[in-house]
């Protein structure tokens, strides 16, 4: 648990089942909780369907920017170069329900295989909000203090 943005309460939740394979399933999800009500601050709440489009196109140049520095021999600077190395092949880029409204940025956590391969693990990626506010609806949460 830590405060965020307008004190917005973060939580994590780890889980892992263990299935019988070599690892057990692991995955994590996170919620952004209103101190005032304890309202769960949906996805829906936050970015409006009609502004998601800016967002996604931030996250895959995120995306893009991450794995080409993970991978320096790899030229990675389109869609189609993160699908040779294994990303986004059966899904195109969205924004998930993981999310934290941290006091800096937007993390959004995609686990594994949610848009890659499971050795890839778990993806986190960060925005600012000098980035992608103008795309969001905060109203709700900007008088807090």
């Amino acid at each position: 648990l830590q405060l965020g943005l307008h004190d917005i309460l973060l939580c994590q939740a780890d889980i892992s089942e263990d299935q019988g394979g070599a690892h057990p399933d692991s995955w994590s999800r996170w919620f952004n909780i209103d101190r005032k009500t304890g309202k769960l601050i949906t996805r829906e709440e936050i970015f409006p369907k009609a502004q998601r489009s800016q967002v996604e196109q931030a996250l895959l140049q995120a995306l893009i920017h991450q794995q080409a520095g993970q991978n320096p021999d790899e030229e990675i600077n389109t869609l189609e170069d993160l699908q040779q190395i294994g990303f986004l092949q059966n899904t195109a880029i969205y924004i998930p329900e993981n999310f934290l409204l941290e006091n800096e940025h937007v993390s959004f956590l995609f686990n594994r295989y949610d848009i890659g391969p499971y050795s890839a693990g778990a993806i986190v990626l960060q925005l600012s909000y000098e980035e992608i506010g103008p795309y969001m609806n905060l109203n709700n949460y900007e008088t807090w203090n």
